[in-house]
């Protein structure tokens, strides 16, 4: 692969430039990260329209880039209304900063720059995955034909040998046996009695013991022939049939075994690179309270990430609430205007506000309170509405949700996306199941919805509890989604 194509994935941006989107002059970083292409893909799903989408990739990498725009806030309809010749400049400088992508681009064929644009992203990705689709049908077919073929010829080979091989100390052991059964023993009986009374006798008086002549017992011991068992003569055979049995195993499963070397060999290892550093990302995160979020800017991130060995949980908690709170918290209203298209957010808007109006000015306890309380009318209204499934309890509702998150395909649904939900659907859990006694409410923390309900938690409350819970409900806002969207796909397969 080349080194283009690892920076892609890989690094940090890079190069900002000057663009002009409906007359006004911004700086954009040119780096087309993952979230980029993810984001673009999304776009164009909810549009149909590639040139849209692109547009509204401009303003997502405009709001990604840290310091765009200064002086002058530009809204995504600027960028939809931008002119063909001012989106295509960004264009060519993601181009120009990645010639594997540029390649691939020259060669595809296209009515417009923008659907050329999509489709050579589209070509770049399935062109790293492909060997690896064709090698696993290689797998399948090797596995299915000649893996069975080979275990079956070493099976009937290993029974055939088991028939042949002759046992002449077992068949004298089955002699015996059979002799045994047919034994009348009465006689032996009397005989261990007999014996029995004569211990503590002096040894002078056996002589004068008459002498008894059981023939029964005589003509048993003299059909029995003599048993001389060598192990090594019963060992040997078995020795010989294994060694055998390995050589002609590794020769029958031989095509097997180079499939699978041909197929890990044709794997881009350096395609999954990138989701292994998401997830250590992901979890350290995890581990200081936090999850990975697309909103928060990368460079916060990989400012944690490369300081992992050393950083505090201070130092996370006032690098994302920075993050959160620079511009008057313009990336926590971005992340809001967004529940407006959701059934069970939108009747919310007057509340969400009024959540949000508190937080930034700092009147953390109103936000946490309104927050806490609306998640779980939010989450009740989706089983209501969404799986017309009423739940009074929100804890079996969030059981419900996490229970038919998990039964979903993966195809459906990318692997980072299903680490957040169920994390976030773990940490709203835990809120309902913590117990709560009106009786001694200092035993319970503040994090408890009954507690928060019932007007029991009078301590300050801190921005970072209040970022979470809206953050916390972002997530649930686009699992809702997801999940409608699946919903609306099995109603209409349903109806055909």
């Amino acid at each position: 692969m080349s080194e283009s194509i690892n920076d892609m994935f890989m690094k940090k941006p890079r190069m900002l430039k000057t663009f002009f989107f409906s007359g006004n002059q911004t700086e954009i970083d040119v780096f087309f990260s993952m979230n980029c292409l993810k984001e673009l893909n999304d776009y164009y799903e909810q549009s149909g329209n590639y040139r849209i989408a692109f547009a509204r990739i401009a303003s997502y990498m405009c709001q990604e880039t840290e310091g765009a725009g200064a002086g002058i806030h530009l809204e995504e309809n600027d960028f939809i209304k931008a002119s063909d010749e001012e989106l295509e400049a960004l264009m060519v400088s993601i181009l120009q900063t990645d010639e594997r992508l540029n390649e691939v681009y020259e060669d595809t064929q296209a009515e417009t720059s923008f659907e050329r644009f999509y489709k050579a992203n589209d070509k770049l990705v399935k062109s790293a995955v492909s060997p690896v689709a064709k090698t696993l049908s290689k797998i399948s077919k090797a596995i299915n034909v000649s893996s069975s073929i080979a275990i079956r010829n070493i099976v009937e080979e290993q029974n055939a040998f088991m028939r042949s091989i002759d046992f002449p100390h077992i068949r004298k052991m089955q002699e015996l046996s059979e002799v045994y059964n047919k034994v009348n023993f009465s006689h032996i009986t009397e005989a261990l009695r007999y014996t029995e009374q004569l211990r503590g006798l002096d040894i002078s008086y056996m002589n004068a013991i008459p002498r008894y002549d059981y023939p029964e017992i005589r003509s048993v011991l003299d059909k029995v022939s003599q048993i001389g068992f060598n192990i090594a003569e019963i060992v040997e055979p078995f020795e010989l049939q294994m060694s055998q049995f390995q050589t002609d195993f590794y020769n029958q499963m031989q095509p097997v075994f180079s499939t699978i070397t041909d197929f890990m060999s044709s794997i881009d290892f350096s395609m999954l690179t990138y989701h292994h550093q998401w997830s250590e990302k992901h979890d350290l995160l995890v581990k200081f309270g936090w999850f990975y979020l697309n909103e928060l800017s990368t460079e916060v991130i990989d400012e944690i990430y490369d300081k992992k060995d050393s950083i505090t949980q201070d130092d996370v908690d006032r690098l994302v609430v920075q993050d959160f709170r620079k511009n008057r918290c313009e990336r926590l209203k971005k992340v809001m205007k967004k529940w407006n298209d959701s059934p069970y957010f939108k009747p919310r808007k007057l509340v969400l506000h009024q959540a949000l109006v508190s937080h930034s000015r700092r009147c953390y306890n109103a936000s946490t309170t309104l927050l806490s309380i609306h998640t779980e009318g939010i989450i009740t209204d989706f089983m209501r509405i969404g799986l017309q499934a009423p739940k009074f309890r929100t804890q079996q509702a969030i059981n419900d949700i996490t229970e038919y998150l998990n039964v979903q395909p993966m195809s459906s649904l990318s692997f980072s996306d299903w680490q957040i939900y169920s994390e976030v659907l773990e940490r709203i859990l835990s809120a309902f199941v913590e117990r709560f006694d009106c009786a001694n409410p200092d035993g319970t923390s503040n994090d408890s919805r009954h507690k928060i309900a019932h007007g029991h938690v009078t301590e300050a409350e801190t921005e970072v509890n209040s970022l979470k819970r809206f953050l916390y409900l972002n997530e649930v806002y686009r699992l809702l989604s997801y999940m409608d969207k699946r919903i609306l796909e099995k109603n209409s397969t349903a109806e055909c």
